[in-house]
């Protein structure tokens, strides 16, 4: 059966769609702004990774954002990263230019989706 079989069933049923509503844009860009404000940085040792906001947002819920993407995105990274290390300079250096451009994109990623999450949290709160 076609897909667009399947909407024109149900508008031919009577039964009624209830629409998703989406994140106001108002939300979103807000909670885009403040987040472009926090500032953090990662610490590793033990094992164990630890994320601190060096700059809030002013708002925990937009820091937690910041500290949760990088945490969920660099350990995909940590062993590139490792290994430059030892190259020579030029290399390290364009090495780790190319590992920042992908790792910058995870986070930006990261954040799309989280931002867009605690907005529909937000809009939901009655």
């Amino acid at each position: 059966m076609p897909s667009f079989v399947v909407p024109l069933l149900i508008a031919a049923s009577g039964v009624q769609q209830t629409p998703v509503p989406a994140a106001p844009v108002e939300e979103i860009t807000l909670i885009g702004r403040k987040l472009r404000n926090w500032r953090g940085k990662l610490s590793a040792g033990g094992g164990r990774m630890r994320c601190t906001t060096r700059q809030s947002s002013g708002d925990a819920a937009i820091d937690a954002i910041g500290c949760t993407a990088m945490t969920a995105c660099f350990p995909t990274f940590e062993p590139e990263l490792r290994a430059i290390r030892k190259a020579p300079r030029p290399e390290r250096d364009r090495r780790n230019a190319e590992v920042n451009r992908s790792l910058t994109a995870c986070v930006a990623g990261r954040h799309e989706v989280l931002v867009r999450d605690l907005a529909d949290r937000r809009v939901a709160k009655p």
